[in-house]
């Protein structure tokens, strides 16, 4: 049986979305910032949408036409 943490779980839903925004073109870099905040960036042509919470990032996809 396949065990996995809490954060294996995680780090395997990002990658998921990462990839969905590939497809479409964006690239999604998550920013962790020194004392312990993160932020949701998703690129495109130069330009970039900054998401404070990963439900944000998922509604986003949503709206530029993809599945999450």
């Amino acid at each position: 049986m396949n065990s996995l943490t809490l954060e294996a779980l995680a780090a395997q839903a990002l990658a998921k979305l990462r990839a969905s925004f590939a497809l479409e073109g964006h690239q999604l870099l998550v920013v962790r910032k020194y004392y312990g905040v993160r932020y949701y960036e998703v690129r495109r042509w130069g330009q970039a949408r900054t998401f404070t919470a990963l439900r944000d990032v998922h509604a986003f996809r949503t709206q530029i036409g993809g599945a999450t």
